[in-house]
Parts: structure tokens; sequence; C-alpha cells
């Protein structure tokens, strides 16, 4: 018999994480008319071609209105549509419309036919019909914008300069590109696509995957505002709902297209922030760009002791973006502990000079650690003042959490280890009778130990580009099962590097193995191990082994991952169940045990299972009364409905027993 636990994980990611969308809607604009444009046997010029030239004639309010393209392209009929003469100016041609108006959540998942011509209700929720966005979009260049409204009533639009669609014989191919605004750019992946329905999928390369809903599919799945409709159901985190990647950080809003500096909202992916929403400044001009700025300083009128806070400050943050602030210290732990962090100090001196030092290396712990430091590998003109504040507390006037024998005090919260060398948020003295104060805005490679600085800025940006799993090691064009080294983007496992066996074969490839049983010589207690073992891992990843749940925590909570468990049974028979969720919680929670959705011909045996901790013999952590033994670590809801790590009993006279794999 042998078992394998595998899991991919979902680009979104992933990804790690997706959320069905409360409502959204897709407005086109007229940017510039087509240059050559044949009216002889269509004399409309008094009739408007769209909604822009609707509001150009006249027209105000918004409503349905008759529009007349003025091309050959919809042998210039008329067409019934929807004009927002509100948003951004007005002059937008509706094209779609979601929203809670009373209709099934799969009414969008309609065929070709339905898509081509279009349905629904202009004044409620509808898909204009492909045919005729084509007409429109093809009478000049178009833009269009997206807008959505979260369930938790935020909302977002992202703009496009350039929109239009090619006819039915091309399946409707997307173009679609200079994106710009909040809601990121999750589509522009899907440029020069065809579009997909239920009866006409047109899917790309090997992709073999099933969407529900009409839309341009580059098999990736990163935006589908046509999906089902899951707001306010038990199934809204689908992927299979309205959806749009979120960022993560600056440097994701950049990869989606924007380009100018400002405030914006992420969305740090992993489990420590529960997915909540952050705001914040970023800075995409420096150095390539894609930094989220976690402090500024400078003269921006408030007092010199404005730093000078309690921790409950830091933890929050204080301050305004636009000007000076922290950003908070619960929100740089979530946000570093993504992935491979950099950090980037800029220093302006008082003489008008200014240098930074930027460190590959950057991460706080939690509360709890006292958001502990992590940071190295400094370079850069400012030289390197803080390496030596590595593995120290957060410091502030009310907790200090000072080293030692150290009793010194010092304005503004920093890392302490003593010593001084840097405090970026002390007071700002600039200007002042106490310029010279080691208690001010202090980098003492940048000038000295006594001089206050007159502006600061700090900012992180990712430097991971490593695989984090096999799922992703498929992406880069790996192939082959076998042996390798991936690096989850998170700070779960301290960022370390993970040896694993991918599966690169089974249901599309591209799994991370955690767990192999079978016939390869070892014991039949040979998994009977302790606490400790289950925790690192143990075994051979060339033959049976369990890949260690410190390892497993740190994977799966990288983003939304599914496992496939595998059996073979003794008359030769094989089986698998997938389940669509699954995750682990670390040691201080037992690794306890979050998993759902499952299917597949092996049936579901562990469901029941989902949230208890794990279990082995000098840790049995058993629910309520249970004092029952077993073999194996495993996680325990007493009933033993599944045992992939029992005692391997194949082909001994004790094969029956409950203490095997089961």
């Amino acid at each position: 018999m042998k078992t394998f636990l595998l899991f991919p994980a979902f680009l979104l990611l992933i990804i790690a994480d997706m959320c069905s969308a409360a409502a959204v809607n897709l407005n086109t604009t007229k940017l510039q008319a087509a240059k050559e444009v044949d009216c002889s046997k269509c004399p409309m010029q008094e009739k408007p071609m769209d909604c822009d030239e609707l509001k150009e004639n006249g027209a105000t309010e918004s409503g349905v209105y008759t529009i007349y393209p003025r091309n050959r392209l919809a042998t210039c009929q008329s067409i019934e549509v929807y004009c927002d003469m509100e948003t951004d100016g007005g002059g937008w041609t509706v094209i779609q419309r979601r929203g809670q108006y009373g209709n099934g959540e799969d009414y969008f998942n309609k065929k070709w036919s339905y898509y081509k011509q279009g349905f629904g209700n202009l004044k409620k929720e509808f898909w204009l019909g492909n045919d005729k966005i084509y007409s429109i979009t093809n009478q000049g260049q178009y833009a269009v914008r997206m807008e959505m409204e979260h369930e938790n009533g935020k909302s977002a639009f992202t703009l496009y300069e350039n929109f239009w669609i090619e006819n039915e014989n091309a399946k409707y191919k997307l173009h679609i590109s200079d994106a710009s605004g909040p809601g990121g750019d999750a589509i522009s992946n899907h440029d020069g696509y065809a579009f997909y329905t239920v009866d006409q999928p047109n899917r790309s390369g090997d992709d073999q995957s099933t969407r529900s809903g009409g839309w341009w599919r580059n098999g990736k799945g990163t935006s589908s505002l046509n999906g089902l409709n899951l707001y306010k159901t038990d199934k809204k985190d689908s992927s299979d709902g309205p959806m749009q990647e979120k960022p993560m950080d600056c440097e994701e809003l950049k990869e989606n297209g924007v380009t100018k500096s400002g405030k914006y909202t992420i969305y740090p992916r992993n489990r420590l922030a529960s997915c909540q929403s952050i705001e914040v400044y970023c800075d995409m001009e420096t150095d390539g760009g894609g930094w989220t700025v976690i402090q500024r300083r400078g003269q921006y009128g408030n007092g010199e002791d404005y730093f000078n806070k309690k921790w409950s400050y830091y933890k929050q943050g204080f301050g305004n973006l636009d000007k000076e602030f922290w950003l908070g210290n619960e929100k740089i732990y979530s946000i570093t502990n993504q992935g491979q962090y950099a950090v980037r100090m800029e220093m302006e001196h008082e003489n008008g000079t200014s240098a930074f030092t930027v460190y590959e290396n950057f991460w706080i712990e939690n509360e709890d650690a006292k958001y502990k430091l992590h940071i190295s590998d400094a370079s850069g003109p400012g030289g390197d003042a803080i390496s030596n504040d590595d593995g120290y507390v957060f410091y502030t006037v009310d907790q200090p959490n000072r080293s030692g024998d150290d009793q010194s005090t010092r304005s503004g919260g920093w890392w302490r280890n003593g010593k001084g060398t840097s405090s970026l948020n002390g007071l700002n003295l600039y200007k002042t009778d106490k310029e010279d104060s080691s208690d001010g805005i202090i980098w003492v490679t940048f000038g000295d130990n006594k001089n206050s600085l007159k502006a600061t800025e700090i900012k992180v940006r990712p430097e991971h580009k490593k695989p984090v799993d096999c799922a992703e090691l498929q992406e880069n064009g790996v192939t082959k099962s076998g042996v390798y080294t991936i690096y989850p983007r998170n700070r779960l496992a301290s960022c370390q590097s993970i040896e694993v066996y991918c599966d690169m074969e089974t249901d599309g490839g591209g799994w991370t193995v955690i767990q192999r049983r079978g016939q390869f010589g070892n014991g039949e207690d040979y998994f009977n191990k302790k606490w400790s073992y289950y925790k690192q891992g143990f075994g051979n990843l060339n033959k049976e082994f369990w890949l260690g749940n410190d390892k497993i925590y740190s994977i799966s909570n990288q983003g939304q991952y599914a496992v496939r468990m595998e059996m073979e049974h003794e008359n030769g028979k094989s089986a698998f169940t997938r389940f669509e969720n699954f995750w682990i919680e670390d040691e201080g929670a037992k690794y306890k045990l979050h998993l759902s959705d499952g299917s597949g011909p092996g049936g579901d045996a562990i469901s029941d299972h989902d949230g208890y901790a794990f279990y082995t013999i000098d840790q049995p952590n058993r629910p309520g009364n249970d004092q029952s033994t077993r073999s194996g670590g495993w996680w325990r809801n007493g009933k033993g409905t599944s045992s992939l790590n029992g005692l391997n009993l194949y082909k001994t006279g004790k094969a029956g027993s409950s203490d095997g794999i089961s």
C-alpha cells in the first residue's frame, strides 16, 4: 500500500487567496474617433455613435439610450445601451453590470450564443453582447473602466486606455493595455486571448481547466468578472466567482501596471493578517519603483516629539501617508512576512546631502516577540548603522524592552541594542538649539551620532525571485518529477529553503509531495515516531518520508492550497481524494488541521478531523475524554476514520489491524 499527500498552489496564490466580488461594472468610452469612417450608406452624423457623443449632444442623465455605431461592423444598426453620465466626467457606455438583483448565482454561466447577442436587463445586471461590444469598440480608440465593489463595502476601479475586441471569427479576441487605478491590473495577461464559454471553451495550450461564466481565458484565472455570483454564499471564496486579483504590495501593483507614486490599497497574501486590506504609500519611481513606504520624516509642521509615542501608536501606526508617518508594526509585520523583503533607508542631512542604505533581508516578528528585528546584507553610501540591532526587540517610552543592564532612555520607537547607532524615529531637532542631541534622528554612518537628520524615508520591496513550491517550478519550465529546492514566500519557516519531491505528472503536475508510504524495506513501525520527528520531517524523499510539520505549515500558509491523497489497496486497486482547501496551523496550535471540499473516488475519511490537533505517541493531544492510543503521527478526532501514517502491516498477519495505514 502506498499513499501520497500532494498539493499545488492556487495561483492565487497564492497566490494564495481569491474573493467573490459584491458588484462589478464594465464601462467604455471613446478616446479618439476612427480616422477613416465611410458613412456614405449610413448617414447618421446626427445620430450618436456612443454615450460619449450623447453627452456632447447635451444628454446629462444616466439611463437607457439608443446609439448608432458609425461603421460597417454592425451594418449601421442601432443598439440600445445604458449610459453612465456621472462617473469620471460621464459619457460611458456600460457593457456589463453585476450585483444583487435577485438572479441565480449561475445567471452569467451561459452559452456562446447568449454572450454573442447579449442578455439581461440594462437597468439591472446584463452583458451587452460581444457583437455589440465589437461594433462599438472598433469605431476608434476606446478606454474601458472596470469597477468592483467588495463584500466589505470597499470599491475600486481599473482604467485601461486601450480596449477593443475582434469579431466572432476570431473568437472575440481581447486587446487591452495601459492600466491604471487602485483596483490593480488582473487582465492584461489575458490580452490576445479568445473568449471562453461553457460550450466553446477556446482554451489556450494544454489548459484543460473549466470555469463558470463567459470571459477571456489565459489559463491563469486572474480575473473573471462574469463568474458565479457567490456573494453571501458559503462558496464566496471560490475562484469560480467574479474576481480581481488583489495586490499584496506596491511591487505587485507596479507589475499590474500602476506607474504613479501615491496612496493605494494592498492585501497581504498570508494568514498573518487574515487577508485584511492596508492603505499604503507606494513609491513607483525610486530605483525601479514598487516600494511600500513604511516611514517618512521631514519638515511638515509637526512638533519635534511627534514620533515620541507609546507602544499602541507604533503598533497601529500614526500620521499622514502624504506627509510624515509610521505605517504600524502590525502592518509591517504582515507585509514583510509574505516573502523575502529588502528595506531601503533614505536619509537627508541638514547640509543638503542625501544617502541611502539597502538591506537585502528585512522582516520583523509579531507583537508577542516584541516585533524583534531581522536585518542583514547592507550596501549603499549611507553605511550600515543598524545591523548591530539585528535580533533586538522594539523600544518605546512605555515599553522600553532594554537589553541586559542597559538603563538608558531614548525618544521615539525603534529597535534597541543599547549602543544608539541608529534611531530614525528620534526627535526632529533640525534647526533647533538641541540639534546636536543624540536623541534626534540618528544614523551614525551618515554624519555622526550627534547631528539630527533633516528627513528620512524607509521603504520595503520584495526581493524573492525563487520558486515557492512545485507549482511555481512547473511554471518556470520544470517538467520532470524529482527532488528540488523551494523557498516558501513567508517568514513562517524563517524563509529557509526546503528540499521537496515534486510530482510533475499527476493531474497536471506541480504537486509538492509531503508524504509517501510503500514497500521500501523499512520496518512496519517506521512512521511510529515522536513529535520532534514529525516536526522536522524524516525519511528519504525518493522513497518513503514525512516532509515535516514545520515545512508543511510554511508551504500551506502561502495561499489557498489543495491536497490530494492517493491510496493503493493490497488488491492492486487505486483511488484518490482531493480537498480544495488545506492548511495547518503552527506548532503553538499543535499543527491544527484545516481541510474541506473533498471529492474523488477515494471518498472522504478525514473531513471529520478538521479543526483537530496533531497526534504522536509522546504528544497525543487527544480530544475530550479520548484515552485511546494509535500508532503514527496524524490528526486525531477519536474516531480513527483515517491514519495514513499508521503501521505498515501489508503482508503481515496483522493486516486487518486498525493500527495500520487506514
